[in-house]
């Protein structure tokens, strides 16, 4: 299964013996991380890191801002369904055709240009970072919704980047959506 699933950026399933049984797969690129690297990266907005490595300092800014960007997020960037299923709108990001996560109307949207490496951190990317981390939990708790519903199992496992990110998981635990939920440690990010 590992072989089969490593271009797989969500895999909703369920277990019932020793296959899982596929219900629901999203290929990359479009990965619900995309709008943390989005901000991270040498060409990035908020964070100088480097993506798929970075999106840990992110969250840790997110605490320290106020989530004003949510709505221009939900508005332009990324269309998140009840199911929790989401679509990014591409016109933002750079990363599948480019060498850039993200491209000048991606800055125009957030009032300027990217972020510089090793440049002071403001409140706009406290702001954005805060934005990013709701916008993933609303699309974390709908996704968690939806499963419970689909497959009648009372247990969620939850595997990757985002599952790592413990204050969604916090939300989850306090949304009683399952009655158990796993996190699998040493994720495929953890290199």
């Amino acid at each position: 299964m590992r072989q089969q699933c490593r271009d797989v950026a969500g895999l909703v399933g369920r277990q019932p013996r020793e296959d899982v049984l596929q219900i629901r797969v999203r290929v990359v690129p479009v990965k619900l991380c995309r709008p943390y690297q989005a901000h991270d990266g040498g060409s990035a907005l908020a964070c100088p890191f480097k993506v798929d490595s970075g999106e840990y300092k992110l969250m840790g800014l997110a605490p320290y801002g106020e989530p004003r960007y949510f709505q221009t997020i939900c508005d332009h960037l990324i269309d998140i369904k009840p199911d929790g299923s989401f679509w990014l709108n591409m016109e933002y990001f750079d990363y599948a055709v480019g060498d850039s996560m993200i491209n000048e109307k991606f800055e125009k949207l957030f009032g300027g240009p990217r972020r510089k490496p090793e440049a002071l951190i403001t409140g706009r990317e406290f702001d954005l970072a805060a934005s990013i981390q709701l916008v993933l939990e609303h699309a974390l708790l709908r996704l968690a919704k939806s499963v419970r519903v689909q497959t009648g199992q009372t247990a969620l496992c939850l595997a990757g980047g985002v599952a790592l990110n413990c204050v969604a998981i916090g939300k989850l635990l306090k949304a009683r959506i399952s009655d158990d939920i796993w996190v699998r440690p040493a994720t495929a990010e953890a290199r």
